[in-house]
Formats: structure tokens, C-alpha cells, sequence
């Protein structure tokens, strides 16, 4: 893993922003779907104990912002359990 600045303390995982698992340390990490329902999910791993000066959404990376902002990285995906 590669960071830029002050290396976080751990990491929050979230789906659908709701924490799911917290103080996550190290690289690896597994993500049980059973619980997960059918459908479009947003899974969002914030970095704590670090900030950044630029929205890490790519529309706005060009702009510096005056106060620190979270670090997080989001992705959408669509859930369809494996038929039985």
C-alpha cells in the first residue's frame, strides 16, 4: 500500500454508509455478502487519522480545498447472490 503523507491509523468500511467494519488494519480485508440484500450497493473505505487538501472525486481532484477532508474511496456495484 502506497500513501502520500501521514500514513492512516486504520481503516472504516462501509456499505450503503453504514459502518460495517472498523479499525481495520493491513491491507486484506473480507466482505461477507450474506447479509447483503439483491441490488445496487456503495461500499466506502474512509482512511482515519488522515486528510487531504483535494476531493478525490476525479471532477473536482484540481481543486485545493481551505480545510482538510476525509479520506475516502467509493464504488458501486450490483449484488446478485449465487443461485442455489
Amino acid at each position: 500500500m502506497t500513501t502520500v503523507g501521514k500514513t492512516p491509523a486504520n481503516y472504516t468500511l462501509q456499505v450503503d454508509w453504514k459502518p460495517v467494519a472498523r479499525q481495520i488494519t493491513g491491507e486484506d480485508y473480507v466482505l461477507h455478502l450474506a447479509s447483503i440484500v439483491p441490488g445496487k450497493h456503495r461500499i466506502t473505505l474512509v482512511a482515519n487519522g488522515a486528510h487531504t487538501y483535494f476531493n478525490l472525486t476525479p471532477e473536482l481532484m484540481a481543486r485545493k480545498s481551505d480545510k482538510p477532508l476525509p479520506v475516502t474511496s467509493s464504488i458501486e456495484f450490483t449484488y446478485a447472490p449465487p443461485a442455489h
